[in-house]
């Protein structure tokens, strides 16, 4: 244990050889190498959610309204489509589900159930980015 430690130090401060100091050569633990991987991917993580919030607020700004868009909820992967005009736009899980909640409890039960239903839908870059019922 205390050998241990002394080599975790003397790895981490001190190096080991002539070129350590330029970082040639240095030497980690395990648990520095483990330590380092997980602030890798934790930093990756921040970076995709971070490009994840910039696109959907790119696609809320540059949203288009598609009136009278019929709609369809797909229970397999829980996405939520809009069509018009030839046209189709997808929100994929779990984005579908959010966006099927925000929607009156009737026009959910009807979306549910495979009934023709038409609502207002927003999208942008082929995204479904927001709902709202026909009135």
């Amino acid at each position: 244990m205390l050998l241990t430690e002394a080599f975790e130090h003397a790895f981490e401060w001190l190096g080991f050889g002539a070129k350590t100091s330029v970082g040639y050569g240095a030497m980690e633990s395990e648990a520095m190498r483990l330590e380092r991987v997980e602030e890798v991917k934790q930093r990756e993580n921040e970076e995709r959610e971070l490009r994840r919030q910039k696109d959907t607020e790119r696609q809320a700004q540059n949203a288009q309204a598609w009136s009278g868009a019929k709609i369809k909820f797909n229970r397999a992967n829980k996405s939520l489509s809009v069509e018009k005009d030839g046209k189709t736009a997808v929100a994929i899980q779990p984005k579908g589900e959010e966006l099927l909640n925000t929607l009156p409890a009737d026009t959910r039960t009807r979306i549910m159930g495979n009934q023709f239903v038409k609502v207002t839908a927003f999208v942008a870059e082929g995204v479904l980015v927001k709902v709202q019922p026909s009135p």
